[in-house]
């Protein structure tokens, strides 16, 4: 969805949010290109096994000299000359196996002329196969082969990391869009705020004119006013820099920043107590279970029993895992090319002789006049004097997967950690949403008596005040604590896996980030 779709509309929905960060979001843009990235890698470890086609035509002309016996006089040999043509035309394929056997057939066809000497050209040909046979260093593959299999499973990491950057940028898009709506919801109550205060100086004006309340009334009630203005202007400023930080977050420019509908904080199981439409405070509906005594130990508790299912699903920690296998195979892989080199090469091929011009006396040869086989056998050795590069190679690649080890059981460690952290904060910010629903109750109750004791002069002015401001106060708390709620289900989420399980579909992804469903069974 473009952003002009969005900004055209009147409230921008999570489900909005997530589609323009799915398609703008610059970190799901990196994880992708190294999706890509990796995968070129692996193409390049890939071509160690490609089938290579070799081929070769060399034709030339050569004067051959030779020495006759000298003259009596001179004492100098005679230089005798002839002259010779040549054609040589070579075709061969080399192919590696993942076994470290490379076999290399091909075919070779020549013809030698001597016009001098008249008569037909001779026409030779060849056609063998070559086996090379690793005896030591790549022995069975063991570095072209395992270094194939590392890219591969560094690219099946890579993918692990896209899908836990899908499901990391989700949650960030959810922090940053109840922090948008939360600020949008703390104008509202300010601006309500400061039009309770200016109804306070209207009626108190009204007092101070029929005589039931002095003009000096007036003065802290106008200064309250002037209070609740500053107060909605910082308001104003905090719901632009929200709305720059979801723009942000969703990769968005500055002009499209700016033209973004106002965001609603809906969380399942929550209310808004106060109703902009109507200016009204109504007692807040909140249907959460109630916190353990001990928020720590129970989620140290369900951590330690959901921790080898989350570690299961959780893709950053599969990625981890096949990073540490693909740095061991590396490993492997160094170690082995540590070994001398050592191939065993075997030969075989047959040759035909004939005479003639034209292309097809060239390449007759290869099927007529042919006599016999030739068997070749090779033992190549080659041994640096140090090896250096192979031990550097080595030496590295241990270190890569010692790192890539140490980094698997810590990751491992910290996902509990963090699910236990995730699961307390969850807990306390359900017992905080009822207490701040509850205090909004409670405070509109006092705002009414107090301003009833006022008009019937049992009151100050000051107590209207303190009032008005105690229900702002649990308002501003109220909004704080729905957002802390909601952002506490987003990171339980993550934390669990939850949010990777289901990749980009952006409709499930904000149903996971604004419902408590299943989380309310926890115990």
């Amino acid at each position: 969805m473009p952003p002009t779709t969005v900004a055209a509309t009147s409230i921008l929905g999570l489900n909005d949010a997530l589609q323009l960060a799915l398609k703008l979001n610059p970190a799901l843009r990196v994880a992708r290109d190294q999706v890509r990235l990796e995968h070129g890698s692996l193409s390049l470890a890939r071509a160690a096994f490609d089938a290579t086609l070799q081929t070769s035509l060399v034709g030339g002309r050569y004067r051959d000299l030779s020495l006759g016996a000298g003259t009596a006089s001179s004492g100098i040999a005679n230089i005798a000359t002839s002259r010779r043509e040549t054609v040589d035309y070579r075709v061969g394929v080399q192919k590696q196996f993942s076994n470290g056997v490379i076999l290399v057939p091909s075919v070779t066809v020549s013809q030698l002329a001597q016009p001098v000497a008249g008569g037909l050209p001779v026409n030779r040909s060849e056609a063998g196969v070559t086996a090379i046979v690793p005896l030591a260093r790549n022995r069975g593959g063991s570095v072209d082969a395992v270094q194939q299999q590392s890219y591969e499973r560094a690219l099946d990491a890579a993918e692990y990391e896209r899908r836990q950057a899908v499901a990391r940028v989700s949650l960030d898009v959810g922090l940053a869009y109840w922090d948008y709506a939360a600020a949008g919801e703390r104008l509202a109550v300010q601006r309500y705020s400061e039009s309770r205060a200016q109804t306070l100086v209207d009626e108190t004006e009204e007092l101070v004119r029929g005589g039931a309340r002095p003009a000096a009334d007036l003065i802290q009630f106008r200064g309250n006013l002037a209070t609740k203005r500053t107060q909605r202007v910082s308001a104003e400023q905090a719901v632009a820099r929200s709305r720059q930080h979801v723009g942000n977050t969703l990769g968005l420019s500055p002009a499209e920043m700016l033209a973004l509908p106002p965001a609603r904080l809906d969380v399942a199981g929550t209310a808004a107590p106060y109703d902009p439409s109507t200016g009204t405070v109504n007692a807040p509906t909140v249907s959460v279970d109630s916190a353990p005594t001990d928020p720590d130990k129970a989620g140290v508790t369900w951590a330690r029993r959901m921790a080898s299912d989350v570690l299961a699903r959780r893709p950053d920690v599969r990625a981890v895992r096949e990073r540490a296998q693909a740095a061991l195979q590396l490993q492997l892989a160094a170690q082995s090319a540590m070994r001398p080199q050592m191939d065993l090469q075997v030969s075989f091929a047959y040759a035909g002789l004939d005479r003639g011009l034209g292309v097809n006396e060239f390449v007759a040869p290869l099927w007529r006049n042919t006599r016999g086989a030739t068997t070749t056998i090779q033992l190549q050795y080659s041994l640096p004097a140090l090896n250096l590069a192979a031990r550097g190679r080595a030496e590295t690649a241990e270190a890569i997967a010692a790192q890539a080890a140490t980094t698997e059981r810590d990751r491992a460690r910290q996902v509990e950690a963090a699910l236990a952290v995730a699961v307390a904060g969850l807990y306390r910010s359900r017992a905080a949403l009822v207490d701040a629903a509850a205090a909004v109750r409670i405070a509109r109750e006092v705002v009414e008596n107090e301003k009833q004791k006022f008009r019937l002069g049992v009151s100050t002015q000051i107590d209207v005040i303190y009032a008005e401001d105690a229900l702002t106060n649990a308002l501003l708390n109220e909004i704080s604590a729905r957002a802390a709620y909601a952002s506490s289900i987003g990171v339980l989420r993550l934390e669990s896996g939850a949010l990777a399980t289901v990749g980009e579909d952006t409709k499930a992804l904000s149903r996971l980030l604004s419902t408590d469903t299943d989380l309310r069974r926890m115990p």
